[in-house]
């Protein structure tokens, strides 16, 4: 019976030796993947307490902004696209279930105030986070009209700008 029993010992050692190996490995070496997950409302929770950054076109016109709302006491933000259908595909989402696309995808370090200096500013409490704004070359009433001319097609429309290679 002493056998049984070191057995036990020596399998139950082997297995907290295993989960302190793998909690370990989540929190040290795949906690940035674990973070940045699309669904984690961890992540989705404190970027609702951020002021993201405006999205505006080359006329400033703004195609995505934050809005502010109080909930419980607290100050909250919530995305908000006021042109609809303006370069929806160049701009792109963010959403708390699917993650981010497009600009807001590709800009979120800037958008979301994590670039620079700012996050050292931030954990210094010298600085509230705030993102900053992005400007497009997309010109806002060019876009309008190819989103009138191919109203039911299929197809798409580019315009550039051969002195700058701005779209």
């Amino acid at each position: 019976m002493n056998r049984n029993i070191s057995r036990l010992n020596w399998a139950l050692a082997g297995g907290f030796v295993l989960l302190v190996l793998m909690l370990g490995y989540w929190q040290v070496v795949d906690a940035q993947d674990l973070r940045d997950r699309p669904g984690n409302q961890q992540t989705a929770q404190r970027e609702r307490l951020v002021d993201r950054g405006s999205i505006l076109t080359a006329d400033g016109v703004v195609v995505a902004r934050s809005n502010a709302r109080k909930v419980d006491g607290q100050t909250t933000y919530r995305r908000a696209y006021p042109q609809g259908s303006l370069a929806p595909h160049v701009v792109g989402y963010t959403n708390d279930k699917l993650g981010a696309t497009g600009l807001e995808s590709t800009y979120d370090r800037y958008l979301s105030g994590s670039y620079g200096t700012e996050p050292l500013l931030q954990r210094l409490n010298l600085k509230a986070k705030r993102g900053a704004t992005l400007k497009t070359t997309i010109e806002s009433t060019v876009q309008r009209i190819a989103n009138q001319q191919l109203l039911g097609r299929r197809g798409s429309v580019v315009a550039l700008d051969p002195r700058t290679g701005a779209v």
